[in-house]
């Protein structure tokens, strides 16, 4: 497991007693306010801003774990952001607040939320809530989302607080970190090992980290820091050697990064004096052998032949290790650039040293603003040795980083519903965006506006490019027509038409859509609805208007008018129209009874009698009830012994039908029913004649005479 790296946050709010709260609840309403925590940002950890819900008393927090709950600096509001570790495994935020024993509750009939985003850096995982120092009361309520970046954490309203405590937040790292080692401090030492060497880099991980030196296992091995550790060089024979670490991410290798060399040892002279160190034995005459004990760290002595010419000297230098040098390289970031690095590290021969890489000519230890390319390193220490180092290669990525932008939709009018996306390629994967000017992260961009967008792409590496896209405002078009309900519509009744667009229409003058209805044309004129994506149209029935098979819908005309939506122009097309089949206008004909006469009695008073033939008509002509559309009249001569429906013709206007009456009748008050038919229905309407019958035939009664 890594380790955990103990970087708490807290909150601390004296809530009021339980009355006090409901009070400060119908005084106030919602206590909460947002809040938010930030810093200066770090380039090379995880970045993690905290925001939460703060109820109008001084929060506090701690950032040194080792504080007392409650101990924490207050704050109100402000930016409070921390970074995480680059090598941490884990780190986790505690939350809690003062009631007074440290518990989180639930808002007074809200909720409250906390919320945590972790940006760049290593990525890391959501490993769960603790309640830390007593029982969750009705912490299995409690509700926590994470996406990967942000970890949004409900508190719903009224819940019953945590014992006393804190509510804990674990996040894990999803990967371990590769280790590199970038350098090694002293870089030679004794083949009897035994040196102890301090190795630089990063990603070191304490107790999880192993050393090798020529591939022999290093002992006492002490994790400083992420980017230090200690180890104790084992035996090995001489020349240079790789200096390997592992740990849980991987290994990193330091190339020929230490050097073995024999102890040196005294040099021997004979039959000299020396200028410095010990002869032994003492110069004498005669005695042709001695041998000089000379420090190591004496570079050179002069050595005088005292017998044979007391003025000749003879110079002997102490001969020095070999020459090397150590290559170390950073690489190209972004496919075409010159930011590679090449350093070499000599050591042995007779320092000070000198360089010079090829191609390029630089000087110095380190070349800078290196192309992709081989390159080599000549070393020339005082004594004038060179050591070469050649086909040092300074890579770059394969591809380079690209993309191309792309519109998923154009905004329609002056809503801000476009979308964009961008599909990179090349580079080094784990790309980054931003898009502008609408500040969004991911690859697809929504809610945009028409005009022009960019977005850039940013690869591990910190390769970008940009890319622009243009979004166009597209005219709103017609989704539906909504049309009145099936039914039939008499004069003065209001014909309704809905037309839905998908985005708000600014009406001005007043645009109409046209009816056809029988063999008429007429017009449902704009009724309200501007600022919306919903407009309605209406017509008022006119007496006269029928079609009994349904109106049509023939268009939307602008009138004049103007449909718009900011500078685009809306579509006038009726997409989706709803069916009108079942739509029917028509009056019902009006049929009066004075207009109703009845004919052919020839009895007393026009009473009818045996062998008459009653006949009814009915006036529509101008002068008469004068209706228009009228299919067919019926006559019902029931009550004078005939048919329920007899059927009248028409001259002029004037609807007869006749009815031969039969014998038996005898009866006042009778009347017919006339029913006529149109467009717009049918109306049946009696006369009021009260008509006198008598087709009885008579009886005679024979008296005789006398009785």
């Amino acid at each position: 497991m890594p380790p955990t790296t103990p970087f708490r946050m807290h909150r601390d709010t004296p809530w009021l007693p339980l009355l006090k709260r409901w009070a400060a609840a119908l005084f106030l309403g919602c206590l909460a306010s947002l809040f938010s925590l930030n810093a200066q940002a770090s380039t090379a950890g995880t970045t993690v801003d905290f925001w939460g819900e703060s109820s109008g008393t001084p929060y506090r927090w701690n950032a040194d774990p080792s504080l007392a709950v409650g101990s924490g600096v207050e704050f109100d509001t402000g930016a409070f952001r921390f970074d995480v570790d680059p090598a941490a495994g884990t780190f986790t935020i505690d939350v809690y607040q003062a009631d007074p024993a440290y518990r989180v509750w639930g808002g007074l009939n809200n909720d409250r939320q906390f919320s945590v985003v972790l940006s760049g850096g290593t990525l890391y995982q959501f490993t769960g809530i603790t309640p830390a120092g007593g029982t969750a009361g009705d912490a299995g309520s409690y509700a926590a989302a994470f996406n990967g970046k942000t970890l949004t954490f409900t508190v719903p309203s009224n819940t019953q607080p945590v014992a006393q405590g804190t509510i804990v937040f674990t996040f894990t790292s999803m990967t371990t970190p590769t280790p590199t080692v970038t350098g090694a401090t002293p870089n030679s030492g004794s083949t009897a090992g035994g040196t102890v060497v301090t190795l630089t880099g990063t990603h070191f991980t304490a107790g999880a980290t192993a050393v090798t030196f020529g591939g022999s296992s290093a002992t006492g091995i002490t994790v400083l820091s992420a980017t230090s550790l200690t180890a104790t060089t084992p035996a090995h024979t001489a020349g240079p050697v790789n200096v390997r670490v592992t740990t849980p991410g991987g290994y990193a290798t330091l190339t020929n990064g230490y050097t073995y060399a024999v102890p040196s040892s005294n040099a021997s002279l004979s039959g000299l004096a020396l200028s410095a160190g010990t002869l032994s034995p003492a110069f004498t005459t005669g005695n042709t052998s001695y041998t000089a004990a000379v420090n190591d760290m004496v570079a050179s002595i002069t050595v005088t032949p005292t017998l044979a010419d007391a003025n000749a000297t003879v110079t002997v230098t102490k001969a020095a290790s070999g020459l090397f040098a150590n290559i170390f390289s950073t690489q190209v970031s972004c496919t075409g650039g010159s930011n590679g690095t090449a350093t070499a590290l000599a050591y042995g021969g007779v320092p000070p040293y000198t360089y010079l890489w090829s191609p390029g000519q630089a000087l110095s230890a380190t070349a800078t603003g290196l192309p992709a390319g081989t390159y080599s390193v000549t070393v020339t220490d005082r004594a004038g040795s060179t050591f070469t180092v050649a086909n040092i290669a300074i890579s770059q990525p394969a591809s380079a980083l690209t993309g191309s932008a792309s519109v998923v939709a154009h905004p329609v009018g002056s809503n801000a519903t476009g979308r964009a996306s961008v599909s990179p390629s090349g580079g080094t994967p784990g790309y980054t965006y931003y898009w502008t000017p609408s500040n969004q992260t991911t690859f697809t961009a929504t809610g945009l506006a028409a005009g022009t967008h960019t977005v850039s792409v940013m690869d591990a590496n910190a390769c970008q490019i940009d890319r622009n896209v243009t979004l166009i405002a597209q005219a709103p078009t017609v989704q539906s027509v909504a049309v009145p309900a099936g039914g039939t519509y008499g004069a003065g009744q209001v014909l309704v038409f809905t037309v839905n667009y998908d985005a708000p229409i600014i009406v001005s003058g007043t645009p109409r859509i046209q009816l056809t209805i029988g063999s008429n044309i007429r017009y449902a004129t704009y009724a309200g609805g501007t600022g919306t994506a919903a407009l309605s149209f209406a017509y008022t029935v006119q007496a006269g208007d029928a079609d009994m098979d349904g109106i049509a819908v023939m268009g939307l005309g602008l009138n004049g008018g103007t449909l718009s939506s900011g500078a685009a122009s809306a579509d006038t097309t009726l997409n989706s129209l709803g069916s009108t089949t079942g739509v029917l206008v028509g009056t019902p004909p009006t049929v009066t009874d004075a207009r109703i006469t009845l004919s052919g009695g020839t009895g007393t008073g026009d009473a009818y009698k045996r062998g008459d033939t009653v006949s009814a008509t009915w006036n529509n002509s101008a002068s008469g009830d004068n209706n228009s559309g009228i299919t067919g009249v019926t006559v019902d001569f029931s009550a004078f012994g005939g048919g329920a429906a007899v059927a009248a013709s028409n001259t002029s206007g004037l609807w007869t039908a006749s009815h031969p009456l039969p014998d038996g009748i005898d009866g006042a008050n009778r009347n017919v029913s006339v029913t006529a038919t149109g467009a717009g229905g049918t109306t049946t309407t009696a006369d009021t004649s009260n008509a006198t019958v008598d087709t009885v035939a008579p009886t005679v009664t024979v008296i005789a005479p006398g009785g």
